[in-house]
């Protein structure tokens, strides 16, 4: 039998979900308000300003849509040991299951802050999750089962992961509306120091 896909929600030794949502509050959200341009602060309001900065920086969580799930089973060589121990070449069957899903792919790679000794896996194309395994005709069932428990665990993470970005999102419109109040007042200042020159 053999698996398909690497391991989902883990990170490795790279940043996790936590890591990447406090960065995106710290250094993303301070840095898009700088890019608002200084004639938006005469035209707009904060609030105006403050919407704008969260549509952009909200995070998306993971929603698979399993009703649109499509399972496919294709003949398929497979790779086995026989009584003596020796790898034989013999048929077999892989069986997939193909989930669409909403929200950010990249979130697949982040781990949760709840540590998993052993992740689920998958492969993700696009927008689609494909689980599954390869096995010997007589043991199709066991993939039929791996691919059920596989994307229960899958959603087990995504909700993990959904309290984690609810509590993000809920920070950010303070976040942003703190960072458009700094920049307002820099381009007050820089406003009224130009008209001060224009006079002399």
């Amino acid at each position: 039998m053999s698996v398909i896909g690497n391991l989902l929600f883990y990170s490795g030794q790279g940043p996790g979900l936590s890591d990447v949502l406090r960065h995106n509050l710290e250094k993303e959200v301070p840095a898009k308000v700088d890019h608002i341009p200084a004639s938006d602060f005469e035209s707009k309001s904060d609030e105006e300003l403050t919407s704008a900065i969260v549509e952009q920086a909200k995070a998306e969580p993971l929603a698979l849509r399993l009703d649109e799930a499509e399972g496919d089973v294709t003949e398929k060589s497979v790779t086995a040991r026989d009584v003596f121990g020796d790898t034989v070449v013999i048929p077999g069957l892989r069986v997939t299951k193909v989930v669409p899903f909403d929200g950010e792919a990249q979130l697949f790679k982040l781990q949760p802050n709840t540590w998993d000794m052993n992740p689920p896996r998958g492969e993700v194309r696009g927008q689609k999750l494909i689980v599954g395994m390869e096995v010997r005709e007589s043991e199709s069932e066991s993939a039929v089962q791996y691919i059920e428990q596989t994307i229960a665990r899958v959603q087990e993470h995504i909700g993990r992961q959904q309290g984690q970005i609810d509590e993000h999102n809920a920070q950010l419109p303070g976040v942003a509306a703190a960072a458009i109040q700094r920049r307002r007042a820099s381009v007050g200042k820089a406003s009224d120091l130009a008209a001060r020159l224009r006079g002399r």
